[in-house]
């Protein structure tokens, strides 16, 4: 008999790990009765993004192939299942640090599994496929507008049963939940979408098997902010065809990443559902009627993460991985929220824990450095003047007229323009957090008073 595991991958955003997996970090796998039977961490160098798993030869024995997440080089690691390295590569450009979202399918119907990357938060919605060995197959295109940069999701497989194939995408955060079904060429065959186009939450992508015909389904849900739930779309005569929506949960959380699994071996796959960054670490097992009939729980914490799941089949046992991947929302809560980071000299916005802003700061330098912390805005003021007088003929003396858009959000410290240089990305103030103009103006115009402010190193 089969035995299901549960395989768990975590990560946190920009964090170093150790090679083992711990503190919620790295990856965990549980059988059916969630007992953990390996941990072990993926990427101790860095974070992980992105996980799946299949036969890429052919002894029936399922390797994990994990994709880079947020701050680390646009590595795809294939491992063997305890841990140990088959191999690597480079999915884009290695100095892209937006992560790698990874699946695999048979494009080409020659028996051995693919690797069908796209690119994560702030790349192209580049899609690219390679051999299992890791070596591109020329296969590469734009699921999307090239300019957008919220990446993209994929998911792949035989919707028509014909032996190839089909790669279908999610938009990235900051895009519209935007599917699109692609041929195992790249050739766009459909596309729809399953919420209002202008809703910025992106789309999770999978497959699943929820009525038993042995023909996948396509499930869609957010990648952002929003009520959880999950859209099932089926596949027939090049065409997708809406066929329900299922909520899967009571509360608005920061994604609803799902999964198709048979997980009580009757031949019909149920929906896993994650909880989303900074949601839930246990993971219900739905019909598509909405009726829960298990749970799995990790025993590892998973704080900033995003729990993505993910199915996998070998001839040994029955997996489903979950990630916890290195998240681009930013935020708890559903409002608006200014993020510093002193390391970067970066500043971002965020609405909803979905970025609709970044750009460079200059904030204070060693000898008047910004406070670090969580405040808020406390007033708007459109024009100030900025000087201080250290004593006579003091190079510290300062006198800053005019200077415009100023936003409080701690005593005697402003978020505001500066006229006086364009050295933007290095320490130049007196604590404040300069920008230029343009910039100064628009987070002056989009923050409220009481916008949460958090300084960090």
């Amino acid at each position: 008999m089969k035995l299901p595991l549960l395989i768990l991958a975590f990560s946190l955003l920009c964090t170093a790990m150790p090679a083992r997996a711990a503190e919620g970090y790295g990856l965990e796998i549980q059988d059916e009765s969630g007992r953990v039977v390996q941990s072990f961490n993926p990427f101790p160098e860095g974070t992980a993004g992105s996980v799946t798993a299949a036969d890429l030869g052919t002894d029936g024995t399922a390797e994990i192939i994990v994709g880079a997440g947020l701050g680390t080089k646009p590595l795809v690691r294939v491992l063997r299942q305890d841990g140990s390295m088959i191999g690597e590569f480079f999915a884009y450009a290695e100095n892209f640090t937006g992560g790698v979202n990874v699946t695999t399918c048979d494009l080409d119907g020659d028996g051995l599994s693919e690797i069908i990357t796209g690119a994560g938060y702030g790349g192209g919605p580049h899609v690219r496929a390679f051999s299992h060995l890791g070596v591109p197959t020329g296969l590469s295109f734009f699921a999307y507008a090239p300019d957008f940069r919220g990446g993209v999701n994929v998911t792949c497989g035989d919707l028509n049963q014909d032996g190839k194939a089909e790669i279908i995408t999610g938009a990235g955060i900051t895009g519209g939940p935007h599917i699109k079904v692609f041929s195992a060429l790249g050739e766009l065959l459909d596309e729809a979408f399953s919420d209002s186009a202008s809703k910025p939450t992106g789309a999770l992508v999978a497959l699943a098997d929820t009525d038993g015909d042995d023909t996948p389904e396509v499930l869609v849900s957010p990648a952002g902010y929003s009520d959880p739930n999950v859209t099932i779309f089926t596949w027939s005569e090049d065409t997708l065809h809406y066929k329900q929506a299922l909520v899967t949960g009571a509360t608005p959380t920061y994604g609803s990443p799902v999964a198709g699994f048979d997980s009580n071996q009757d031949g019909t796959d149920e929906i896993v559902v994650g909880g989303g960054a900074f949601g839930a670490i246990s993971f219900p097992v739905l019909t598509t009627v909405g009726t829960q009939i298990q749970t799995y729980t990790p025993t590892l914490s998973t704080l900033h993460a995003t729990l993505i799941p993910v199915p996998l089949h070998d001839t040994h046992a029955d997996h489903l991985l979950f990630l916890a991947a290195a998240s681009p929302l930013g935020q708890i809560g559903n409002g608006k929220y200014i993020k510093v980071d002193l390391s970067e000299q970066r500043l971002t916005a965020y609405d909803q824990g979905i970025p609709v802003k970044s750009f460079l700061v200059s904030t204070g330098t060693s000898g008047w450095p910004t406070p670090v912390g969580v405040t808020s805005v406390t007033a708007k003021i459109p024009l100030m003047d900025y000087s201080w007088y250290f004593g006579p003929d003091n190079p510290n003396n300062y006198s800053l007229p005019n200077v415009k858009w100023n936003l409080r959000f701690k005593t005697h410290y402003y978020i505001h323009s500066a006229y006086w240089h364009n050295n933007f990305g290095h320490p130049m103030s007196h604590g404040c957090v300069n920008t230029s103009i343009p910039d100064a103006e628009w987070i002056y115009e989009w923050a409220n008073v009481g916008t949460v402010v958090e300084v960090q190193q």
